[in-house]
């Protein structure tokens, strides 16, 4: 998912962030992603977005994930320069049916 975020960033505003798989540490405002297995059974396509001044956490599934950094993306200006600011949010957000179609009438 950091690919898709930097692809993101890259594409909107011209800069990447720098990857890494351990633990943040200090002085370090971190994006972060898990695997929450809630999200999987009945809607994987569901996610928690969590923002505070020390940390961005997206939860859910792979699908999930993708579109939490989809609301992520829409809470950032549309030009920046060096910084932006980002409101403290809590969104948990899932499809309300577990399947997707249309029905023509």
């Amino acid at each position: 998912m950091a690919a898709i975020l930097n692809e993101l960033l890259q594409r909107n505003y011209g800069f990447k962030l720098q990857t890494t798989n351990k633990p943040a540490t200090k002085n370090v405002n971190p994006i972060c992603h898990t695997r929450d297995e809630r999200h999987v059974a009945e809607f994987p396509e569901g996610y928690s977005l969590n923002i505070s001044p020390d940390l961005i956490q997206i939860s859910g599934e792979e699908r999930g994930v993708f579109y939490g950094l989809q609301s992520l993306m829409q809470l950032l200006p549309a030009k920046f320069d060096k910084e932006a600011k980002i409101p403290a949010a809590e969104i948990k957000d899932r499809p309300r049916f577990a399947y997707r179609g249309m029905h023509s009438m």
